[in-house]
């Protein structure tokens, strides 16, 4: 079992899954670069946003579960299937998601912060389970 956590999150972004190019956990581990053609959503987050990607040999092959969350005050969409664009201070930017099932997992919880009980935050975790999640994005 092996553990990637991504440093210094400063962007985020979503994508509809149905954009993307097929088969795009296959292209990163044989090494092709993986290219993102299309526009995508910047999300406004406060605080200190993490990912993780937790990989696992077992009987079946290789599998991976990527784990992002935080916290905003953007409507995340949820009528359609997302994926997710990270990227972090080194440069490096990955996505979480894919045009095939499974699709990521989208967790909203809201917080309220007055007493008319009126939304004052989304806390969002993002949950992608493949044989690759986590893919590396060619800059």
């Amino acid at each position: 079992m092996s553990t990637i956590s991504l440093p210094g999150i400063f962007k985020i972004g979503f994508l509809e899954c149905s954009k993307l190019s097929s088969h795009l956990a296959l292209k990163s581990i044989a090494g092709v670069p993986i290219a993102i053609l299309t526009e995508i959503t910047d999300i406004i987050f406060s605080g200190e946003p993490t990912c993780e990607a937790v990989s696992d040999n077992d009987n079946n092959g290789r599998s991976e579960k990527t784990t992002l969350k935080f916290t905003t005050t953007q409507k995340i969409p949820d009528d359609r299937p997302l994926a997710f664009v990270v990227q972090c201070v080194n440069g490096r930017k990955s996505l979480i998601g894919a045009k095939e099932r499974p699709y990521p997992i989208v967790k909203i919880t809201t917080a309220t912060g007055t007493a008319s009980g009126n939304i004052s935050a989304y806390s969002v975790e993002i949950t992608h389970s493949a044989i690759k999640s986590l893919l590396s994005v060619a800059v």
